[in-house]
């Protein structure tokens, strides 16, 4: 499935740009990034506060132990902010997960590419609408930012 089509079925737009780290923390409450093939499935979450919390409400019975961010993705980040590694398939075993199962009809897990999983997280914590999220696509080298579409600019 294409990033269009992802986009489009979660009732979004996407707005892609060229941003500095220093400046992410300043308009987004967290940052996902799926990691590669290697790793698929696997997606780091950078949040502030906010965000922490955002990203708990989604799953209310995890335990997420949030650690500061690694030592070589330190610079830029304030000093609450902190990071934790989640295992996308994982969590679906929690029945009451807060992901979009709107999108995950759309196609197998197995499937998900990297960014689709961290689309997933960002649309799911965006769809809450107390947090502000924003994907970091490693294929692509820049940042994704989803508006619903009844927002303009």
């Amino acid at each position: 499935m294409t990033k269009q089509k992802l986009v489009k079925a979660a009732g979004e737009t996407a707005k892609e740009f060229l941003l500095a780290r220093s400046d992410i923390a300043q308009q987004f409450d967290v940052l996902f990034i799926g990691l590669d093939e290697a790793n698929t499935g696997k997606v780091i979450a950078i949040a502030g506060p906010t965000g922490q919390r955002a990203i708990e409400k989604l799953f209310p019975r995890g335990e997420i132990e949030w650690r500061e961010v690694s030592a070589k993705g330190q610079i830029g980040w304030p000093a609450d902010w902190r990071e934790f590694c989640f295992i996308v398939p994982g969590l679906l075993d929690y029945p009451d997960h807060g992901l979009r199962r709107e999108l995950l009809t759309l196609r197998s897990i197995e499937k998900f590419s990297p960014d689709q999983f961290a689309f997933l997280m960002m649309s799911s914590v965006n769809h809450q609408g107390n947090a502000s999220a924003a994907l970091y696509s490693i294929s692509e080298r820049q940042v994704i930012q989803l508006k619903p579409f009844n927002q303009t600019n």
